[in-house]
């Protein structure tokens, strides 16, 4: 919950603003990141399965896209595109759509967890997952946006001197 809470307060603090690259991104990013954080840590407080289930499904919005969310932010900060398209959003979106579809109908299917189960420890009752084989896509899928984003700021930083006064100036 304190990486909800941390989240949310980034996110209502930055305000976008046009001028700033990467701006409308980075609150999409702490948004999802908001979103993931407070279904997992409200999911250690439930003591039912099928709401425990629910808050594990439901953390799968901010699951699936806050990959998406890093990588817009990256070129958008990078100043590689000032806005990013529609078609790219929608494109790269796809597998994370999927990916969430999958989640919230996961007892039918079991594509993202091939099997389940509850086990109570001390008084909280937690979520066991073996993971199905859409997991892994959806993980490959994540860790190459991630990666390909970080790569891209990366480079931008390197390339551009004055994203270092940026940088140092918010630290």
């Amino acid at each position: 919950m304190f990486a909800a809470a941390i989240a949310l307060a980034a996110y209502i603090r930055a305000r976008p603003r046009d001028y700033v690259p990467g701006g409308h991104a980075l609150r999409f990013l702490f948004l999802t990141v908001f979103i993931w954080s407070a279904a997992q840590g409200l999911s250690m407080f439930m003591k039912s399965p099928n709401a425990i289930l629910l808050a594990a499904q439901f953390s799968y919005i901010g699951i699936a896209l806050t990959p998406v969310a890093w990588f817009v932010f990256a070129i958008t900060y990078s100043q590689r595109v000032r806005k990013i398209s529609r078609h790219l959003f929608n494109t790269i979106s796809v597998i994370p759509a999927i990916t969430l579809l999958l989640a919230l109908t996961n007892p039918q299917h079991a594509l993202i967890w091939s099997d389940w189960s509850f086990v109570e420890i001390e008084g909280f009752l937690g979520f066991v997952t073996e993971h199905g084989f859409w997991f892994y896509v959806h993980a490959v899928y994540s860790y190459s946006l991630i990666l390909v984003g970080t790569a891209i700021l990366a480079f931008a930083l390197n390339q551009y001197r004055q994203h270092y006064q940026t940088l140092l100036a918010a630290v």
